[in-house]
């Protein structure tokens, strides 16, 4: 049995009996991550426009998508709700592969769903797309992948919602081969917008990009489309285009490195901004304390951690929201300016605030091999802030607020999904969503949470 195939089979007999208290507990809180994020984001000026695209077309089905009335065929559905997911830089992240799982894989599971669909079924399907995601990504070598300028999220996602959206339709190995043999030739995504202060909404996109190209990869192979058989480790299969060191390709594949599901690997995002920033982020926490600081009694904030963000992220001059929840300098200043939970200061109209510019101005980043040998499994970093008065305050982060190794409660993640829904919607009813989720962990209807999930439809 090849190394496609073995891995194949492992996600097809996956089943919901193999999911342990913690592993529904970790699901749980995904599902109530991923709905915040997503009707939260369901303003954003990318999501407005995705669905207005996806209203003017000439899709039908009875898949829902955030923010509109109308009914579509699943995989536009899984693209204006991936793009909702991703919106906000606030998704869920497994950090070991660099990538957004949650954004993606429910998505798809998500559009796939039928109302003769269990809860068990729903709820292996999300498990099965974190896993291929998480454990195809962290094979491949991410920081190599993302190195060469391709984005992770994208590239790992659509072969995780093609799993999601194969195991709810019911493929068996072949026809999940099959699937992952057409996402094969659907994947993509490059890392240009990370180089650019302006046209970057294309990162949202990429969510759905992946979501639409993994659902339409396991609807091609129901439909008896044939596709490549050995996609991950052919000769032209995925790993060896994308992948980087190949020792750890087969015994990644084969087994889970830490021997947990990858939904128990997966950090979740309190600050709206690129994942690699948290610890920094954590680490002014600790430096200035709860109250803003005034920024003419700092002379200069010192970071150091790993390279990847000299490479992609110390843009001084953002011009889009994404691009500044992107560049390090701008976040920290956001923090600095307005508090971590801010969510509102990355948008538009704060890119010029002189608050965020005058601490933007004061980052400086040095490239640590510490931390550079400890990423991507930990996105450590060491902050240092000099005074004027010429007292120097330092401190180090290893693990972020919000991964595995630092979690955040369940009462701030249902605060922070709140949050975010109440922007958009003050009327939405929470604890409905809140019992749907909790009903579906335990073995419950698929329905109420597809009911509260998509309750801020709107005509």
């Amino acid at each position: 049995m090849n190394l496609s195939e073995s891995f194949a089979l492992e996600i097809v007999n996956f089943s919901d009996t193999d999911l342990t208290s913690e592993d529904r507990s970790a699901l749980g809180h995904l599902l109530l991550d991923n709905a915040g994020v997503s009707i939260g984001g369901r303003k954003q000026p990318c999501v407005v426009a995705a669905v207005k695209w996806a209203e003017a077309s000439s899709s039908s089905g009875s898949a829902c998508m955030i923010g509109s009335s109308a009914r579509v065929a699943p995989d536009v559905a899984a693209l204006v709700n991936g793009v909702a997911g991703h919106s906000n830089e606030l998704d869920d992240t497994h950090e070991p592969s660099l990538s957004h799982p949650g954004c993606i894989v429910i998505t798809a599971a998500l559009a796939t769903a039928t109302n003769s669909t269990t809860g068990p079924q729903f709820l292996a399907a999300v498990a099965a797309g974190y896993e291929t995601m998480a454990r195809l990504g962290e094979a491949a070598d991410p920081p190599h992948i993302l190195h060469k300028g391709f984005h992770p999220t994208i590239l790992f996602g659509t072969f995780g919602a093609a799993s999601a959206a194969a195991k709810m339709l019911g493929l068996d190995v072949h026809g999940l081969l099959t699937a992952w043999g057409h996402a094969l030739s659907l994947t993509g995504g490059a890392m240009q917008f990370s180089n650019e202060a302006s046209g970057t909404d294309v990162k949202r996109m990429h969510a759905g990009y992946a979501a639409r190209n993994g659902v339409m990869a396991a609807q091609f192979s129901q439909a008896g489309i044939t596709a490549p058989l050995r996609p991950l480790d052919g000769k032209y299969g995925f790993l060896h285009l994308f992948g980087g060191n190949t020792e750890k390709k087969e015994s990644q594949l084969r087994c889970r490195s830490s021997g947990l599901l990858a939904v128990r690997e997966t950090s979740l995002k309190p600050y709206s901004c690129c994942r690699l920033f948290h610890c920094v982020i954590d680490g002014l926490h600790v430096l200035y304390g709860a109250a803003l600081p005034q920024p003419d009694d700092t002379v200069e904030i010192s970071v150091k951690s790993s390279k990847i963000v000299a490479e992609q992220h110390m843009m001084r001059d953002p011009k889009s929201s994404m691009a500044a929840q992107y560049s390090l300098p701008y976040s920290l200043g956001a923090t600095l300016a307005f508090g971590a939970n801010a969510y509102e200061a990355y948008e538009q109209e704060y890119l010029d605030n002189p608050r965020i510019r005058a601490w933007a101005q004061k980052v400086r980043f040095e490239v640590d091999p510490q931390y550079e040998a400890l990423y991507p499994h930990r996105f450590g970093a060491s902050v240092e802030v000099r005074m004027r008065s010429g007292e120097v305050r330092s401190t180090e982060v290893l693990d972020g607020y919000g991964s595995p190794a630092n979690p955040m409660t369940y009462p701030l993640v249902r605060d922070k999904a709140r949050q975010l829904i109440a922007r958009v919607d003050e009327q939405l009813d929470f604890s409905a969503l809140e019992d749907a989720i909790e009903g579906l962990v335990r073995g419950g209807s698929l329905i109420p949470f597809r009911r509260a999930y998509f309750s801020t439809a709107v005509g």
